[in-house]
């Protein structure tokens, strides 16, 4: 991932996303989301304001 990238525990659960926002390129603009205990693997894409509403929907 890029920088600006921050960890958000799970509610004590140890289940812990990063997000960042890619650097130019084709991805700029959407927010970048993996699995902080997989720093290598994949990250899934999402529109700034699909990853809002989910996180709205979490509390």
């Amino acid at each position: 991932m890029c920088g600006g990238c921050a960890a958000a525990a799970a509610r004590g659960m140890n289940n812990c996303v990063e997000t960042a926002r890619p650097g130019p390129g084709p991805w700029a603009g959407l927010v970048a989301v993996r699995d902080s205990k997989n720093v290598s693997g994949p990250a899934l894409l999402f529109a700034p304001e699909a990853w809002e509403g989910f996180v709205a929907g979490l509390d």
